[in-house]
Formats: structure tokens, sequence, C-alpha cells
């Protein structure tokens, strides 16, 4: 019986000379380390835990890593913080097999001295030029006695009886109530001295992370493909706007919510051709798909891929059209009219393949040219019932060929100075386009964006296997230092 307690990897921190470089990503993935030529090979690159070690207790060192040196060794010691070695803890022997995959190194140690101690790599990622070390999980793991697993696991039991005892109580009396009241004990238990509650619920937000290192990796692949479709928009004045759960990780998070996978932008329906065309006339790694799904819906599904089909990660293009209208609720309601009808139609072309291993997209995806024509003269006819312009209009509706049920309850339809000028904001550290009030589309889709949510569970749109984490992983080395 054994429990292991894991140090914070994002608090780990790197000690390195003038001639030892580090690229890293503290929200999870790689950590590549290289050196200058002519480099000292007997030196060390250092890892410092935000933690300290206790004398006496057993520790595991767990190392997965790739190589490319000239190397055939790479030695891991405990140090001191003024780097005096403690003790050797192993020797890794580098053969040819990784330097195309990850290696894993795993040993016990024992330190001789109480408090903070440093890590210290030595061998394949300071030997000669262009060569270097790409770390994708490292821990220190302590072990635990087992009257500590026992008080723990005992713990975990209370803390699940009481709040088990809590949503009975929620479901016999008004469960939002308790909800509320839960929002409001939470965040005063969470304010720092002086301040706001706003200020703690944005600390709070921007303080969450992933801990699931293949969810990190397929963000940041969609990332890259963020980044690309960004580059080719600019360059050919394509109007965009990050959308939906991607503008609200960007506000809240700076990022990908933690638990959220793919990215959302919205576009207006003719700009999507140009953005078609552009992409085919560049020197580019991404490409646009665009086809019909049915089963109970029939939906328009935009995306930017990688040319390389086997990295199934993606960015999803909503469709928007320009409607003038002087009552907008009127409008949504015959928009919304027209959509069931357009539904009901579209039913004789439903399409499941159940061939086993096919996701949703691909097992409801219509392959037929001559209903996909006929699928889009029906969807331009009711386009022009409902006074859709190509260049104009005071609201900004969602396609009708393109929403489901969230469209429908959720600020389906928006005015035109919701969206329009756009404005920019930081998503996963590049600066993208966005609407023109944020905080209002935001609030019109997903009410108090800085309300607890009710369900922080995984959106899972692309298969977390191992074969996709290493599509991802090659991927990312080879565009994601590319320059936009």
């Amino acid at each position: 019986m054994s429990l292991v307690v894991d140090f914070d990897l994002r608090k780990i921190e790197y000690l390195y000379t003038t001639r030892c470089f580090i690229e890293r990503n503290l929200r999870g993935g790689l950590i590549k380390l290289s050196r200058k030529p002519k480099s000292c090979a007997d030196d060390y690159a250092c890892i410092r835990f935000d933690g300290a070690m206790k004398k006496g207790v057993k520790y595991t060192l767990d190392v997965s890593f790739r190589v490319k040196t000239k190397s055939h060794h790479m030695d891991f010691f405990l140090l001191t913080q003024d780097r005096q070695v403690i003790h050797k803890i192993g020797e890794y022997s580098i053969k040819k097999s990784d330097k195309n995959s990850f290696a894993h190194f795993k040993a016990d140690f024992v330190p001789d001295i109480d408090g903070y101690a440093l890590i210290g790599i030595r061998g394949g990622l300071l030997y000669g030029p262009l060569n270097f070390i790409i770390i994708s999980a490292l821990s220190v793991k302590e072990a635990v006695s087992e009257a500590d697993i026992l008080r723990q696991r005992l713990d975990a039991v209370n803390a699940n009886i009481d709040r088990l005892k809590r949503l009975v109580e929620g479901v016999r009396n008004d469960v939002n109530i308790n909800y509320q009241r839960e929002q409001f004990i939470h965040w005063n238990e969470s304010r720092k001295y002086g301040e706001t509650t706003i200020d703690a619920k944005k600390r709070f937000f921007s303080s969450l992370h992933t801990e699931d290192e293949k969810m990190r990796i397929m963000q940041r692949a969609a990332s890259v493909l963020l980044r690309e479709f960004d580059r080719v928009c600019r360059k050919h004045e394509i109007a965009y706007w990050l959308d939906f759960g991607t503008l609200l990780g960007a506000v809240r998070h700076k990022g990908f919510i933690p638990w959220d996978d793919d990215i959302d932008v919205g576009m207006l329906r003719k700009d999507i051709a140009c953005l078609e065309e552009a992409v085919q006339g560049e020197n580019t790694f991404i490409k646009v798909t665009q086809h019909y799904c049915a089963d109970r819906f029939t939906n328009n599904v935009v995306r930017i891929r990688y040319l390389d089909d086997d990295v199934k990660v993606f960015v999803d293009i909503f469709i928007h059209d320009l409607v003038e209208t002087d009552d907008m609720q009127a409008k949504w309601e015959q928009v919304k009219k027209y959509r069931r009808l357009f539904s009901d139609e579209m039913l004789k072309f439903k399409h499941v393949d159940d061939t086993p291993g096919l996701n949703r997209e691909e097992r409801l995806k219509i392959y037929d040219p001559q209903h996909n024509r006929i699928i889009t003269e029906r969807r331009d006819e009711y386009n022009k019932i409902l006074g859709v312009k190509e260049s104009s209009g005071s609201a900004v509706i969602w396609g009708i060929d393109n929403f489901d049920c969230f469209a429908a309850k959720n600020g389906g339809i928006q005015t035109y100075e919701r969206i329009f000028p756009l404005t920019q904001i930081e998503f996963d550290g590049t600066m993208y386009l966005a609407p023109n009030m944020i905080y209002e589309r935001l609030t019109e889709f997903y009410g108090d964006i800085y309300s607890l949510p009710r369900d922080m569970v995984g959106h899972t749109h692309v298969a977390r296997t191992d074969t996709q984490y290493m599509k991802c992983l090659e991927a990312l080395e080879k565009y994601e230092n590319m320059k936009c």
C-alpha cells in the first residue's frame, strides 16, 4: 500500500548558467533545455522545487524526456542550494531509440539534509552544439506512511458524506438559493484583506489551470492553429472574432477554460469564402474544411484544421449573418421559426454511420453532393425570406444552418454594435480580434461570467489517446515557434 505526493510542476524554478537556455510553458507541456556551443559538459541544469525535502524520507525522481545529443548517458544528482553534490541519484544510458521517442528515468533517493534542494541534470543536454533535452513530465514523489494513507482516506470519506448532506439539503429546500449561498460564502472566504469581491473572483479564475497533460498539449496545438488562422486573416483583412467559450476563457483565464479543449471564433458568412481563397493561396500548414452534418439537426460545420489529418484538434468557425430590424425579439422569433422548418425538412437527409471508431462529426457527415446542394439551396431560400444581407444590417444573427438549442436560448441575435467595430483581447499569450462589447456579449450567453460554474466538467471534442497526444506533440515541435 503506497501513496505519493507530487510537487507542483507549475512552481518548478530552473537555474542555469549564461550558456544554458530554457523554453517552457508554465501551463504544462514541453520544457526544452539546451546550451550554446563550447559549453562545459560538466555543468548542471538545476531544478528547484517549491517545497522542502525531509532528511531520511524516501523520494522518487520520475522524469520523461527526449534527447538530441552525442552523449551516451545522463546523470541526475541531488544538490545543495549552492550546487554542492549531496549524492548521485542515478545514471541513464542513452540509447539510439531514445532520440526519436520519450525515454523514462525513475530512481529512489533519500536526502541527507532537511530543507530546499536542487535536482541537477548533467550530460545529454550539455554536450556539444545544437543538442537538447525536452522534458515532458517530471516529478519528485514523497512516500507516505500507511497511517497517513488511512487518515487521508477517512478524511475523503467524511468530506463526501458532508457534500452529500449538503446536496440533499439543497434538493429539500431551494437548490438555487443554496447555490447562491455557497457562492456568497466562497467569495467572502476567498477575499484577501482590502480586496473587493470582483477582484477576488478575477484572481481565483486566473489561477485555475488544467492538470491533464494530454489536454494541455491539445490546447497548445489548437492555439497554434488559431495563431496561423489569425495571421492569414490579418494579412488579407478578413474579419473574425473570438467567441463563446474561447472569449470567456480569454477574459477569465487569458487562455483556455481549464476543462475545455476547443477554440470558437465567429465570422460573417461572406468572409468564409474569402478565408478559403486566402488559405489556398498561402504557404501554410492549415486548411479550411466545410461540410454538413445531420441527425436531429442539420448543421454547417466550418473548421480550421492542420493539413495533416491525423492531428484532430481544430478551430470551430460559427457562421453569422446580417439582418436589418427595428424589433430584435420579433426578428429572432422569426429566425427560430425558419430554423425549425429548415431542420424538419432536412431530416430526410439524416445520416448516421455506425462504423466503430468514428467520432460524432464523422458519423453524421453528409457525403452525397446532391444532398449538400439541396441543403444549401434551401438554406439560401430561407435566408432570403429572413432578409439576410451580405454587407450591412442593424443586427447580427447566428446563421440558420449553424445554430443549436444553445443559440435559441442564449443571445442568438445581437445588435451590430455588440460585435463591430472589433477590438482585441489576449488569449494564450497572443492578441486576437474580439467583439466590440465583450462583457455584454458574454453576459448574454452565460450570465455572470465570474459566478462559480455549476458543472466544471471536461469538454472532450478530441479523444485524448496516446496516439493523438504524440501527433499533437509533433505538430507543436514543428509549428509552435514559427513567426506570425
